[in-house]
């Protein structure tokens, strides 16, 4: 079962692919022979493997053609002080500063050479994963581009980084001129050293530093391009909220910190200034686009986190504030309804994150089952903003508590049932939505659990039919 924190950081043990900021293409192992006979080869030599950055993404790479099971871009990152990621109950986030190593299947390294080079190399020792058996030039420090690192700094993907290694080199993509078109065909794959004093160019390597920068890139599902995560509306979930958490989290005092994800316009009045019939027409029309994730003119989205461990997005009233202006009452009925929010942001981030078609049946009709689910609640969203603007009748706080209070409950057990169902497929995710059905008491919860099993068993039911 992946977590969350699978999404963002990167764990000891990920698959990751690397991918040069000069080309933009990736890292490429090529081999003259088929690659399952040079992992299984013990005399690695032989195969004469050849490093490039000219590959393209794995999730696009089809391995039924011969092309493509001669070359390899996706590589386990490997923490090199606790290499056994697998025994491990918590894998541990690999940050800045930390050596790791490029594993192959099989316990297969990239290593690193006096020369300059790059060659494969099998464990030492018994073949155990063990710190003391990874060859030693197969370690690579993990640098910041600025090379200045940054306390206890998580590794997040999509991050940039220079991989430096034990000789001191820096791996670097080289082609035999700089011509654009020669740096779009991509070129070969050697270690050269950086000058970050002058231009960025050493005179003795004539590396730059561009050529140095690698993009780590998740590789379990289609590349998702950078500006994906700047855009805040684009999947309302916190899957685009992480890029602010990422520039704005580590500071002096990282602990306890929250941070506003839009730019606020300060010159605007504070809700006191408003009557009390003011403010709740006003939080009312921001509770409607808050609950289907949008922020509001008071009610914004904030990033609250204790450690890199534990962040959470929700909505505030007036978060740019040292504390909310509003009425007491008012903020106090506008907090019973904030979850929704919250909620509906969970469960979206499930869809568009959880539900991959590599998963199976079995998650897509569980997918689609709550997608119906989804559109009701929108439905019902827009019914309220109907009934707001109609004339001849009036919503107010206390209206909208009351007509909520079911839809909370239902996105609250919905949120907790995704939290637990998510990448979850086949029968585990079965056992998951038939224990919550069987713990259930409410009996509209217990029918829209139903309602979600059923449509999950549907196509389970037909393959056994076959």
């Amino acid at each position: 079962m992946i977590t969350n924190l699978e999404l963002f950081y990167i764990l000891n043990g990920t698959e990751i692919s690397l991918q040069n900021q000069k080309n933009e293409l990736f890292l490429t192992l090529e081999t003259s022979s088929p690659l399952n006979a040079v992992l299984q080869n013990q005399n690695l030599s032989i195969t004469n493997p050849v490093f490039k950055v000219s590959g393209i993404h794995p999730y696009l790479l089809n391995n039924d053609f011969d092309q493509e099971i001669r070359t390899i871009s996706k590589f386990r990152i490997v923490l090199c002080s606790m290499p056994d990621y697998s025994n491990s109950k918590e894998r541990s986030i690999i940050k800045y500063g930390d050596q790791i190593s490029l594993m192959l299947p099989n316990n297969i390294f990239i290593v690193a050479t006096n020369d300059g080079n790059l060659k494969l190399q099998k464990l030492n020792g018994d073949q155990t994963l063990t710190s003391v058996n990874i060859p030693h030039n197969a370690k690579f420090t993990i640098v910041p581009p600025e090379n200045k690192f940054p306390a206890n700094k998580p590794l997040f993907f999509d991050d940039i980084i220079i991989l430096r290694s034990s000789f001191g080199g820096n791996l670097a993509l080289t082609t035999t001129n700089n011509s654009k078109n020669e740096y779009e065909k991509g070129g070969e794959l050697k270690i050269g050293d950086i000058d970050y004093e002058n231009t960025g160019i050493n005179s003795n390597s004539n590396v730059k530093i561009e050529e140095c920068k690698w993009k780590i890139i998740k590789t379990d599902v289609p590349l998702i391009p950078s500006w994906h995560k700047k855009r805040k509306y684009l999947d309302n979930n916190i899957n685009s909220y992480i890029y602010y958490l990422d520039k704005n989290f580590y500071k002096n005092n990282p602990n306890n910190s929250r941070e506003i994800s839009t730019v606020v316009d300060k010159s605007k009045e504070k809700l006191s200034s408003f009557n009390s019939a003011e403010q709740d027409k006003i939080l009312v029309n921001d509770l409607l686009l808050e609950m289907l994730g949008l922020e509001g003119k008071y009610i914004k989205r904030v990033v609250n986190t204790t450690s890199y461990k534990d962040f959470k997005v929700e909505f505030e009233v007036e978060p740019y504030l040292d504390n909310p202006t509003c009425d007491p009452p008012l903020l106090s009925l506008t907090n019973l309804i904030l979850p929704m929010g919250y909620y509906y942001s969970s469960l979206t981030h499930f869809l568009n994150m959880g539900a991959k078609p590599e998963l199976g049946l079995v998650v897509k009709g569980f997918c689609d089952g709550l997608k119906k689910i989804m559109r009701e609640y929108i439905l019902f969203v827009n019914q309220l903003e109907e009934h707001k603007n109609n004339p001849n009748s009036n919503i107010n706080l206390q209206q909208l508590w009351w007509v909520c209070q079911p839809s909370i409950k239902l996105l609250e057990c919905l949120h907790k049932l995704t939290q637990k169902a998510f990448m979850v497929k086949g029968g585990a995710l079965l056992n998951i939505i038939y224990s919550a059905f069987l713990h259930e008491n409410d009996t509209q919860i217990k029918n829209i659990y139903k309602y979600l099993l059923s449509k999950s068993f549907s196509p389970f039911f037909d393959m056994i039919k076959l």
